[in-house]
């Protein structure tokens, strides 16, 4: 049985006005799966690292919007520097810090998908 993944992007929200950027999450997470609900529960599993990955400001929300993320069908990082990094989650367990932009820029590093969604 062939198997077909997504890349899906979790973005994380400035609450509380900085963001958590280390080892385990920056402000983009991008989770490879093949189900939108393992994306979800990976994501769950990291936040679950440390309590201040799930803070939450009153003005400014949650930190993380686990229902809505970004999905794409490939990857393709030739070329990039653009001196901002996402962590890659690969359905394999590996993690690696990627090349990213920002704010609507995805069209550059990413393929969004044709067809059906994971959702």
């Amino acid at each position: 049985m062939n198997q077909e993944f997504s890349y899906l992007v979790f973005r994380q929200n400035n609450s509380g006005g900085y963001w958590i950027e280390n080892e385990d999450i920056s402000s983009e997470v991008v989770i490879q799966a093949c189900q939108l609900s393992d994306a979800v529960a990976k994501l769950e599993e990291i936040l679950a690292i440390d309590s201040e990955y799930k803070s939450y400001c009153s003005c400014c929300g949650p930190r993380w919007s686990p229902g809505s993320p970004i999905e794409y069908k490939t990857v393709d990082f030739k070329g990039l520097d653009t001196g901002h990094t996402a962590i890659l989650y690969k359905a394999d367990g590996t993690k690696m810090r990627i090349p990213w932009q920002r704010y609507g820029l995805y069209d550059v590093l990413l393929t969004k998908p044709t067809g059906d969604s994971l959702r």
